[in-house]
């Protein structure tokens, strides 16, 4: 089942679970939790094109198990047909170029309302006018990223997916079956499978239909346009509020409330920053692993019959040259991020410690130092009453204090119980020791001088292998071409495809390695820079609700609320 679908259904679900127990606990929480999901589906269109009679209808009956889709050998889709089925609009449309002028514009109109398109041929792979078809929408209209290629009806010959992939390149270039996620099947073997009572005989079935692999190639799709972003984002703004209100109700001191919300304010900071982090360092990569790929490219086109040996020798000298360069200036960048990075979540935290809320956990933390009696502290137009503590004022303070030095401040010695100066709660430049704050040293320890990425044992086999495939090319090259029949011409024409794809390949999987060696880095950064800050923070939380927790069956019920969004979040996170 493609995830989407599913995880649609269960935060749905999960959001009037939490919506109604949040009602019940607190009502002023529901606008809140309200507006975190609107309800509205999280629309995936998918449109069927490719070429007529290629098993378009078939392939969508497979998927949605409606039996209502008429599959015919003949041109049986005459108009486009819309099927909602589990959060995706999938879009059948006509078969182009069957004849009928009016079927090409209709397949149009829905190929540009379309998120992806699932474009079909059959084992007999591209004639001459459905690869100009697909060439025009992959390269003249723009659509090369949002297509996947399927190939149907393998089962109808002996070939092999790895046979037939050099059969497609000519239609293809300069791009590869790869960058098309290109997936063979035969959706009639996996409709047989369906009907077939034999168990033997339907596992054979199924996996001759490949099917699966459709199946996963549009759950990658959906990944990379970052759709389930759209769940997971408010499941996580669930999980905070749920955990914020089992926190509160966990306490019932106002001063503990009051440094609750503050320790939550902070904490929001730091994950903000987090994922802006993560984010700024991810896009970066992104471009720089595009313009690696992209060296392949320029290389692989000056693979031609009007190339001489020494410029294609020296274009490949230049892009092994421009590639390291490239990553080079990434890792530098990568430390000028992380400095301004610092600098605004700084600047953020240094806000918060001016604000008014914290004026108010100052004011209520001297108060209860200075007397044992009971006394009123005004503060953002609230009245906030001191418990009286009875002659315990000073291990109260101590307590208070304590908790705001841990997760406001980050440094264990300053917190020195009753001799702690509450001034100095939350200062942003106390925290100079802190992983924020070196934050420079720690991207620096992933991406300094030591880090090598380019000496990698696989990168260098990288380049190894476009050397390789440069040979036979360099020899053709050499002679000056003169060739004087048909056969030979066409055979090293071949040569040389076959060649320009190799090497896209292997600069492909040099972009590939980089990209873990560097998410690697990133992963540990940003961890690096903000985990423990944000683990003292929820360790502070945890000691004040525990300390003070009450069992009852609302804290039990958003204890397991969490405990499920969080689940949920993990469950949609590992299917990425």
């Amino acid at each position: 089942m493609i995830n989407l679908s599913s995880f649609q259904n269960e935060t749905s679900r999960i959001h009037k679970k939490v919506l109604n127990v949040v009602q019940s606990i607190e009502p002023s929480y529901t606008e809140q939790i309200t507006g975190m999901f609107d309800g509205k589906e999280v629309v995936l269109k998918l449109a069927f094109v490719g070429q007529y009679n290629a098993g378009k209808s078939s392939i969508l009956k497979a998927l949605t198990g409606d039996d209502e889709i008429k599959v015919d050998s003949n041109i049986c889709t005459d108009e486009v047909t819309a099927y909602n089925w589990n959060h995706i609009q999938i879009l059948d449309t006509p078969g182009v170029h069957a004849g009928r002028s009016d079927h090409d514009q209709t397949t149009y109109t829905a190929i540009d309302e379309a998120d992806l398109l699932i474009f079909v041929i059959t084992n007999e792979l591209f004639d001459d006018v459905i690869g100009k078809h697909f060439r025009q929408l992959a390269f003249e209209r723009y659509k090369a990223k949002e297509i996947l290629l399927v190939v149907n009806k393998m089962a109808r010959d002996s070939g092999t997916a790895e046979t037939k992939m050099s059969s497609l390149l000519p239609v293809l270039e300069p791009m590869l079956p790869e960058d098309f996620n290109t997936t063979f099947i035969d959706a009639e073997c996996y409709l047989d499978a369906l009907d077939e009572d034999d168990k033997e005989d339907r596992d054979d079935l199924f996996e001759e239909s490949n099917f699966e692999t459709l199946v996963t190639s549009i759950n990658g799709f959906v990944e990379q346009k970052g759709l389930l972003g759209q769940l997971t984002t408010p499941l996580s703004g669930m999980q905070s509020t749920v955990r914020k209100l089992r926190e509160e109700k966990s306490v019932t001191n106002p001063e503990e409330k009051l440094l609750i919300e503050l320790l939550h304010r902070r904490l929001s900071i730091l994950r903000e920053g987090e994922l802006r982090l993560k984010r700024k360092m991810t896009e970066m990569l992104n471009s720089t692993l595009y313009e690696v790929s992209g060296c392949g490219d320029d290389l692989a086109e000056m693979i031609c019959e009007s190339s001489t040996e020494e410029s294609v020798k020296a274009k490949s000298d230049e892009a092994e040259k421009r590639c390291k360069v490239v990553v080079g200036k990434l890792s530098e960048n990568f430390v000028s991020t992380v400095r301004s990075h610092v600098e605004q979540v700084t600047s953020e935290l240094e806000q918060l410690e001016k604000s008014q809320l914290a004026k108010a956990l100052n004011d209520a933390i001297e108060q209860i130092s200075s007397s044992n009696g009971a006394d009123s502290i005004s503060h953002i137009g609230d009245q906030i009453k001191i418990s009286d503590y009875e002659g315990g004022a000073n291990e109260r303070y101590a307590k208070l204090s304590g908790w705001a030095q841990k997760g406001l401040n980050f440094t264990s010695d300053s917190a020195k119980g009753v001799n702690a100066t509450a001034n100095n709660l939350g200062n942003a430049a106390g925290v100079s020791g802190s992983s924020l704050h070196n934050g420079v040293k720690i991207v620096g320890e992933f991406f300094g001088v030591k880090f090598k990425p380019w000496q990698a044992v696989n990168i260098a086999k990288n380049i190894g292998n476009v050397a390789r495939f440069l040979g036979p090319v360099l020899a053709i090259l050499g002679v000056g071409l003169q060739i004087y029949d048909d056969i030979k011409q066409e055979k090293q024409r071949t040569t040389m495809r076959d060649a320009r794809a190799n090497i896209r390949r292997e600069f492909r999987k040099i972009a590939k390695d980089l990209e873990l060696q560097f998410q690697a880095g990133i992963l540990n950064t940003v961890n690096g820079i903000h985990c423990e800050e944000i683990q003292q923070i929820q360790s502070t939380l945890d000691e004040i609700t525990t300390g003070n927790l009450q069992v009852s069956q609302q804290l039990t019920e958003l204890s397991e609320l969490e405990k499920e969004l969080g689940n949920l979040i993990i469950k949609i996170q590992q299917s990425a």
